[in-house]
C-alpha cells in the first residue's frame, strides 16, 4: 500500500501518456499527481468512503472510479496532460 501525505492509496492509475499518475484514497478522493515533478496538482471529490478501483477510458478523456459507497463516478478529463479541470458527470 502507498501512501500520500495524508491518506492510505488503495487504487492507481496511469494516464495512457505516463505523465500523470491517479491515486484512489481510503478518504474517498482522487489525487492527480504528476509524474515528472512528483507533485500533487489537484485532488476531485465525489466519494464519501474509499475508492477501490480506478480506470481511464480508452481516448483518456474520461476516468471511471469506484467507491466502496457502492457507486460509480465518470470525470471528464479534459486534457488531463495539460492540467485542466476535470468534471464529475
Amino acid at each position: 500500500m502507498l501512501a500520500t501525505p495524508e491518506y492510505a492509496v488503495l487504487s492507481l492509475a496511469f494516464t495512457r501518456e505516463g505523465r500523470t499518475l491517479v491515486a484512489g484514497t481510503i478518504d474517498g478522493g482522487i489525487e492527480l499527481w504528476d509524474v515528472a515533478t512528483r507533485q500533487r496538482r489537484s485532488v476531485l471529490r465525489g466519494h464519501s468512503a474509499h475508492v477501490w478501483a480506478l480506470a481511464f477510458s480508452p481516448n483518456g478523456r474520461s476516468l471511471v472510479s469506484a467507491g466502496y459507497d457502492a457507486t460509480l463516478r465518470v470525470w471528464e478529463m479534459e486534457p488531463v496532460e495539460a492540467g485542466a479541470a476535470s468534471r464529475n458527470r
